[in-house]
């Protein structure tokens, strides 16, 4: 939010909800959806993103296919098995691995990299 992103948190259920609130609430201008978005809303969500940061789920490829910067997080699989891997190499970073989460400072690197901050 510092460096000029407005955090959008999508949630699918009860408790993802409740996060997704907490963090809002602590990160000025942040916004999650006021109901919950599916799979027939989210690819045009992510289509419009400035950059996508997630863990390793099929919204996070999927935002990776669809050409969107991503900053792909990994900590219980190994990014180089499942990572990200859109047609322009340039547009995705696999971050972490198994047991090895990364830093909040190499996924603000990451950004930095794909041009976004």
């Amino acid at each position: 939010e510092a460096r000029g992103l407005i955090p959008l948190f999508s949630w699918g259920d009860a408790a993802e909800r409740a996060r997704a609130t907490a963090l809002a609430a602590a990160i000025p201008n942040a916004r999650i959806p006021a109901t919950r978005l599916g799979l027939r809303e989210l690819p045009t969500v992510l289509a419009k993103a400035t950059v996508v940061i997630g863990v390793d789920t099929g919204l996070m490829h999927l935002a990776a296919a669809l050409g969107r910067p991503t900053v792909a997080i990994y900590v219980d699989s190994a990014s180089r098995l499942s990572g990200a891997f859109p047609s322009d190499p340039a547009r995705s970073i696999n971050l972490g691995g198994q047991g090895a989460p990364p830093r909040v400072g190499d996924v603000v690197g990451a950004l930095e990299r794909l041009g976004v901050v």
